[in-house]
């Protein structure tokens, strides 16, 4: 919604300015407000709450290479998440097969070897332009042990709700839950 300001007349609001010279008049006075009638396509659209990413770390009782193999080896994935593909190069492809039909598909962004990958996620029946983002980091902890850094991030960029990100977070701490149960009664 528009600023209401003194000079509109009821059922209209004030278009909000940015240059400096559209808030001045040719003397230097105030420039009086441009009003339009509230909700047409002019008004500014409301302000949208940003919906944040989700960020998540479970420390391990692996070693970094360890942790690195659960985190890209199919057969490891398997076991604590979902049948994967193989970690490709940027660029390639991406799967994530949950069965009975329930699967992502995205494309690896970013892979340095033994430390982080991105790639992004999106269902399957679900149009391109609701892709987001998910990034792995493996942390090197002192011991040998290594974190697990999950960021999954870009809700708003591809239109969706806070609420679709608040269940993909409750799932998200899941799995990295029952990762870090494995490799405790792995260690």
């Amino acid at each position: 919604m528009g600023l209401v300001a003194p000079g509109c007349p009821a059922g209209r609001t004030a278009l909000l300015r940015v240059r400096a010279a559209d808030l001045r008049g040719p003397r230097g006075a105030p420039h009086p407000p441009r009003c339009v009638l509230a909700g047409s396509p002019l008004e500014p659209p409301p302000m949208i709450p940003p919906i944040d990413a989700i960020r998540l770390r479970a420390e391990t009782a692996a070693s970094p290479a360890t942790l690195w193999a659960w985190l890209t080896e199919p057969e490891k994935l398997a076991r604590w998440f979902t049948a994967a593909s193989p970690l490709g190069a940027p660029g390639n492809p991406h799967l994530l097969d949950f069965g009975d039909g329930s699967a992502v598909e995205g494309t690896v962004r970013a892979v340095e070897t033994g430390r982080s990958f991105s790639h992004t996620w999106r269902w399957r029946d679900e149009p391109e332009a609701s892709a987001t983002l998910v990034s792995w980091t493996v942390e090197p902890l002192p011991g040998g042990r290594a974190a697990v850094v999950l960021v999954h991030d870009g809700w708003m960029e591809a239109g969706l709700p806070a609420a679709v990100r608040d269940e993909h977070a409750t799932y998200w701490r899941g799995y990295l839950g029952a990762l870090v149960d494995l490799l405790a009664d792995a260690a």
